[in-house]
């Protein structure tokens, strides 16, 4: 299914993301 890609596409975004802000503090 494309959903499952996308999805997971998604969390590593978020996740790298938030590991940006992790850093940034």
């Amino acid at each position: 299914m494309a959903i499952e890609p996308v999805r997971k596409s998604h969390r590593q975004c978020r996740n790298m993301m938030h590991n940006a802000e992790e850093q940034n503090n």
